[in-house]
C-alpha cells in the first residue's frame, strides 16, 4: 500500500499515507512528520493505486501542474487580497472610510479615527469622537445631516430667482432667510397679474394673496395688515371712475407662512390647490412655486419638507402628517391641524443633537 502511495501524485500522497499511518488503528495519533497532512479517503488510495500502475500519466499530469503553478498562485494570492479587503475592517491600515459593526468611520492619513467634520466630494460629514458618522440627525453644531449623512449647500432657482436654503436648521426668532429673493419674486407676480395677485412679505409674514375686484364698483384697491406690513392700494377699472363711492376689494390668502418666535415654530396655511389638475395648469405652477419659496425659508432640508406637505395636501400623504402627533421631516417635526378652509400645518426646528 505505502509503496504505491510513493508512486502516487502529491496530494493523493499526503492524504494516502495518513490514511496508511492510523490504519487499525483504534485511537488517533499524528505523526511528528504530518503536521499538516490532508484527510486521506479510499477514493485517493484508488487513484494512487492507478497512478502507480501508469507513471507516464502522472508524470505528464505533474508536468502540467508545473507550467501553470505560479499562474495559481498569483490567482489565489489576488483572490484572499480581495476576500480579506471586503470581509476584514482595516482598522487605520488605510486612510478613508471604512465600514464598521457600529457604521461608518473615517481614518486619517496617520492611521488615527477623525473626529468632527469631513469634506469629501463637495458634501461634509459628522464623526462624533469615538462614534459613527450621524445621519439624518442635528449635529452638535446645529447643521442636519440627510440619510446619507451628507450636508451640503442646498439651493435651487424658483421663478428664475435664486433662493438659497439657510446652512443651519432656522430659528422661527430669526428674520427670513431669503429676504431679496423674495422681493424678487414679488416683482414677478406683480408683473404677471397685474395686481390680481401679489405677494407680501413682512417681518413676521409672507402672503400670496388673490385680489377681486368688487362686482358693483370695480374697485380693486385694499389696504390689509399682514403680521408688520400695512399695504395701501387703490385701483379703480374706468368703467367706475365716476362713481364716488369706494369699495375694498375681495382678497383670499392662497398662501401664508407665518413666524411664531413665542411658540418656537411656523405656521403654513395653504387655501390653494398645488396639482394643475385641481387648479389649471398655469395657476398650479405659480401655486407650487410660490409654495417651495416659502418652504425654503423654514427649512434647511427643503426638498424634503416640499415633498412631504405637498404630499400631506395633495395625495395620499405618505410621511403620516395627522392632528396627534409631530412627525419628522429632515430638520423640522410637522403637525397639521384644519381650519375653516385651509389647511395648517405648524413646523418646529429638530433640536436632537445641538449643544
Amino acid at each position: 500500500m505505502l509503496e504505491a502511495v510513493r508512486r502516487g501524485s502529491r496530494v493523493c500522497r499526503k492524504r494516502c499515507v495518513r490514511e496508511a499511518a492510523y490504519a487499525g488503528r483504534g485511537a488517533y495519533r499524528k505523526p511528528r512528520m504530518l503536521e499538516a497532512v490532508c484527510t486521506g479517503s479510499r477514493v485517493c488510495r484508488k487513484q494512487c493505486k492507478r497512478e502507480a500502475a501508469h507513471p507516464a500519466s502522472r508524470e505528464r499530469k505533474e508536468a502540467g501542474m508545473g507550467r501553470n503553478r505560479g499562474f495559481i498562485g498569483l490567482a489565489a494570492a489576488a483572490a484572499m487580497a480581495v476576500s480579506l479587503a471586503v470581509c476584514v475592517p482595516s482598522f487605520g491600515a488605510e486612510p478613508g472610510w471604512v465600514m464598521e459593526e457600529d457604521g461608518w468611520h473615517y481614518y486619517l492619513e496617520d492611521g488615527s479615527p477623525a473626529a468632527g467634520w469631513v469634506e469629501k466630494e463637495g458634501k461634509s460629514y459628522y464623526l462624533p469622537a469615538g462614534g459613527s458618522m450621524l445621519k439624518d440627525t442635528v449635529t452638535p453644531d446645529g447643521y442636519y445631516v440627510d440619510w446619507d449623512g451628507a450636508w451640503y449647500e442646498r439651493a435651487e432657482k424658483i421663478l428664475d430667482t435664486e433662493f438659497k436654503a439657510s446652512s443651519k436648521v432656522p430659528n422661527p426668532g430669526n428674520e427670513w432667510a431669503g429676504k431679496e429673493a423674495l422681493a424678487g419674486v414679488k416683482t414677478k407676480v406683480s408683473q404677471r397679474f397685474s395686481g390680481k395677485r401679489s405677494l407680501r412679505a413682512g417681518d413676521n409674514a409672507v402672503e400670496f394673496v388673490k385680489l377681486e375686484a368688487d362686482a358693483k364698483t370695480g374697485t380693486t384697491g385694499s389696504t390689509t395688515t399682514v403680521g408688520r406690513i400695512t399695504i395701501s392700494s387703490d385701483r379703480t377699472s374706468a368703467a367706475s371712475s365716476d362713481k364716488s363711492k369706494e369699495s375694498s376689494a375681495k382678497e383670499t390668502v392662497l398662501l401664508g407662512l407665518y413666524r411664531e418666535p413665542g411658540q418656537g415654530r411656523y405656521r403654513l396655511d395653504i387655501r390653494a390647490a398645488l396639482d394643475g389638475e385641481r387648479a389649471g395648469a398655469q395657476a398650479a405652477t405659480w401655486n407650487y412655486e410660490i409654495f417651495r419659496a416659502m418652504v425654503y425659508q423654514v427649512s434647511s432640508a427643503p426638498e424634503l419638507l416640499a415633498e412631504a406637505l405637498y404630499s400631506a395636501w395633495e395625495e395620499e400623504n405618505i410621511w403620516g402628517i395627522g392632528r396627534e402627533q409631530w412627525v419628522r421631516v429632515g430638520d423640522c417635526q410637522v403637525l397639521y391641524a384644519s381650519g375653516d378652509g385651509v389647511g395648517r400645518f405648524y413646523m418646529r426646528p429638530v433640536k436632537e443633537g445641538m449643544e
